[in-house]
Formats: C-alpha cells, sequence, structure tokens
C-alpha cells in the first residue's frame, strides 16, 4: 500500500538530507550526441529559451510557483553565462524544465568540456507529474540540439535514483564517481 503523499514527501525530504550529508559522491555521465529529433510522450511538450531570450510573463509566474520565487531571477543569471532553459509542459501547464550551457562556459567542471558540447543541469520536475515523460521529453530536446561532434555531459548525486534513470533513459552513461564540486547545489 503506497504512502499517503503527505508522508511520503516529508520521508523523501529526510531521505534527501541524509544522503547528502553522509553520501556526497557523485555519478558523472555522458551521452554522445546523435542529432536524432526529440520525440516527447502524449500531452508534452518543449520549448527551449536561449540565453537571448526572455521567458514569457506568464511562464515565469509559473515556473515561479512550482519551483520557487526565485526561479526567475536565477534564469536571467543563468541565461547571461550562456545557458539555454529547457521547459517541459504537461496538457498545457509547465511541469518541469533543465538548463545546458556550452561546454565553454562551464569552467572547472569534472571533464574539460569544448565548445560543441553541452553540460545539463538543474533538471526537476513536478512532484505530481512525475512518472508521466516530462523529464524524458526535456532532456531528448536538449540532446537533439547538441551540435554535431558535441557530447552531453551530466552530473548527479548516486543516491539519486530518479534522476540517474531518466539520464539513463535517454542515453547518458554513467563514467565515474567523483566528489561534489565546491558550488554543487545539492
Amino acid at each position: 500500500m503506497p504512502l499517503p503523499r503527505p508522508l511520503a514527501d516529508a520521508l523523501w525530504a529526510v531521505q534527501f538530507r541524509l544522503n547528502n550529508r553522509f553520501r556526497r559522491r557523485l555519478t558523472v555521465l555522458k551521452c554522445e550526441a546523435t542529432g536524432a529529433a526529440a520525440s516527447a510522450a502524449a500531452g508534452v511538450t518543449v520549448v527551449g529559451y536561449g540565453p537571448g531570450e526572455a521567458l514569457p510573463d506568464e511562464l515565469a509566474a509559473a515556473l515561479s510557483d512550482r519551483f520557487g520565487a526565485d526561479f526567475p531571477a536565477v534564469q536571467r543569471a543563468e541565461a547571461a553565462e550562456g545557458a539555454t532553459l529547457w521547459v517541459g509542459s504537461l496538457d498545457g501547464e509547465p511541469r518541469g524544465f533543465a538548463r545546458t550551457r556550452p561546454g565553454d562556459r562551464a569552467p572547472g567542471w569534472h571533464e574539460a568540456l569544448g565548445p560543441d558540447d553541452r553540460l545539463v543541469y538543474a533538471m526537476a520536475t513536478q512532484r505530481a507529474a512525475r512518472g508521466r515523460g516530462v523529464s524524458t521529453a526535456v532532456l531528448r530536446a536538449a540532446l537533439a540540439a547538441v551540435p554535431p561532434g558535441g557530447a552531453a555531459w551530466a552530473d548527479t548525486m548516486v543516491w539519486n535514483a530518479p534522476a540517474l534513470t531518466v539520464l539513463r533513459r535517454v542515453g547518458f552513461v554513467d563514467l565515474y564517481e567523483a566528489d561534489p564540486l565546491p558550488d554543487h547545489p545539492d
């Protein structure tokens, strides 16, 4: 019998804090770019917003409501650093996102990345929309935009099974474990 949603959410938060405190290791992953067109689950659409594109006010407000009041400010700062925001919507409502950044705009990462590489980071899906293909669609769209000859790279905590599952599902392979970088958000 599944746990009631509030109890499951509280248990997840405790596990997150414990894992983050005592299991501070990352899995570094890579996906060779295929250039294949992105496909999405039924009802899921993905739109990318490049560094020079402002988010529509309505979208910024919805993302703030779902992912934190500081979302627009963080997005402006990330866009100024060359990030593209990929927003996945389910039945017209934004439910998840990820950011990518050109490799030459990610100095000090685990690997030296080139300008045609893309670093995938800051991936999130609203809890109520998980398991409906949002993250998979967002990642496939981001991968389809990797320039020829480039690769996509990501890292996530070794205990973050949902993130590892979706990254592997779209073609990322585990390379090695590493210590978190000083500015790693987890």
